[in-house]
């Protein structure tokens, strides 16, 4: 005799998952969707919704999207719980190919603006200016399922693949993305940087070796902006000052250098690395701390892909994967709010809200 399936509900302190989608509720979207009308397909499934959704999926440990919905939208409690209309499966997807991704782009701008207006920590400025970092990561995509794929380089692999990159700027002192870019695979750093650094000033900014561009420096420089960059070995520049210094675990040589383009920075070398920063006034030691962040978004492109397989597209529509990859992009925002507000790690916050989310969606014979 086959057993009968029901739905049921564990009723704990879901207080995290609750804070979550109070978030998404509170979030000024009415002129973006009045602009885009992005609530004329499906009217009685509203894009607020949809992001409560897509949240919620990112949060919980179910890695199909197909049975999460079906987990989730079969569950009259839980839909009630979650504040959530009991739509189709089929509303959710046609949602995502129709509604435009640009939308879900300047939400998450307008998401960042509304949680990171905060007053940043001390500890996490240098000498008075934020920390942010560039950098891209590719996305492996195959050129099969997704037709605006390109063949580029992997520097993870060191391989040419076929994907998508995004090229991220990453606040390290709000501990938040600042601004994103998405190109095909084949598209390098260096075109897209003046882009995503449009409006950087006042701040101390790491970037590797990819971006290097002398008129770039001088724009920085002018911007107010401190940069610290791996040299490449083909820079030409002009030593005004040098000096050697000698230590149990190795020399450094720290030299004042004038580019070809006039300006003055400071290169330092080691036998593991060559760095360029346009501060002067810096010491060695400084500069080489500073440059120790920039693995921060490296791990930041770990967590997306990992956890939230953001590389592992659920669509073949090029709308549905950009929309998702801001609605995941506006998750990983709130989750840092949410670890601030309950004064837990990044981490943990996100198993301890995904416990909660399936506990909710339980199913027993």
């Amino acid at each position: 005799m086959t057993a009968k399936h029901k739905n049921t509900l564990l009723l704990r302190n879901i207080a995290e998952i609750k804070e979550v989608l109070g978030f998404v509720d509170r979030f000024s979207l009415g002129q973006l969707v009045t602009t885009y009308n992005v609530d004329k397909y499906v009217k009685e499934f509203k894009t607020a919704d949809l992001i409560k959704v897509a949240i919620l999926y990112f949060y919980s440990k179910e890695r199909h999207l197909k049975q999460f919905l079906e987990a989730l939208l079969k569950n009259e409690i839980c839909c009630r719980l979650f504040g959530v209309p009991q739509v189709s499966i089929q509303q959710v997807y046609k949602a995502l190919k129709k509604r435009c991704w640009w939308f879900f782009y300047d939400a998450f701008h307008q998401v960042t603006k509304e949680l990171t207006g905060r007053e940043v920590p001390h500890h996490r400025l240098f000498k008075g200016k934020e920390i942010k970092i560039i950098d891209s990561t590719f996305l492996e995509f195959a050129l099969t399922r997704i037709f605006f794929a390109k063949i580029g380089y992997c520097a993870s692999d060191k391989t040419y693949k076929p994907g998508i990159k995004l090229h991220v700027l990453l606040n390290y002192s709000k501990e938040s993305i600042e601004k994103f870019i998405e190109t095909s695979g084949n598209v390098h750093d260096s075109k897209v940087a003046d882009t995503v650094l449009k409006d950087v000033k006042n701040c101390v900014l790491l970037f590797d070796k990819g971006y290097q561009n002398l008129e770039r420096f001088i724009e920085l420089d002018n911007r107010n902006v401190i940069f610290v960059i791996p040299l490449r070995k083909k820079l030409r520049f002009k030593v005004i000052d040098e000096k050697n210094l000698h230590y149990e675990t190795g020399d450094i040589v720290v030299k004042i250098v004038e580019l070809t383009n006039g300006l003055r920075a400071q290169y330092i070398k080691n036998d593991e690395f060559e760095l360029i920063c346009n501060d002067c006034s810096l010491q060695w030691y400084e500069i080489i701390s500073l440059y120790a962040f920039r693995w921060e978004i490296e791990s930041l492109f770990k967590r997306l892909k990992q956890l939230w397989k953001i590389n592992k597209p659920l669509f073949r529509n090029h709308n549905s994967i950009m929309a998702f990859i801001c609605i995941t992009l506006i998750a990983v925002l709130v989750l840092e709010k949410l670890s601030e507000q309950f004064h837990y790690n990044i981490m943990s916050m996100y198993h301890k809200v995904g416990r909660k989310i399936e506990a909710c969606l339980v199913i027993e014979a």
